[in-house]
């Protein structure tokens, strides 16, 4: 999982990306605490700038399709990507 923080509009990520939504969050405190299901989580707080306000987040995701056709046979990893962006 990869996590840009932006102090303007979120730009489109170039290339083919299966799944995207967007969102918003509002934040309270200048962290932002990221987690994965299995992986538990991030090894540090994501730092916000600015006052408590809400943030637009972009979350896309590349790598499912691939994965659900390689784990028939084996566990596979490395393979399924993310990308959050504030």
């Amino acid at each position: 999982m990869t996590i840009e923080v932006w102090d303007r509009p979120v730009p489109v990520p170039p290339g083919a990306r299966e799944e995207s939504e967007l969102t918003e969050i509002r934040r309270t405190s200048g962290k932002l605490q990221a987690r994965g299901l299995t992986s538990g989580a991030w090894p540090a707080p994501v730092r916000l700038p600015g006052r408590p306000e809400t943030w637009t987040v972009r979350a896309v995701c590349g790598g499912r399709t691939e994965v659900a056709a390689r784990s028939r046979d084996r566990a596979v990893e490395g393979v399924e990507q993310y990308l959050l962006q504030l």
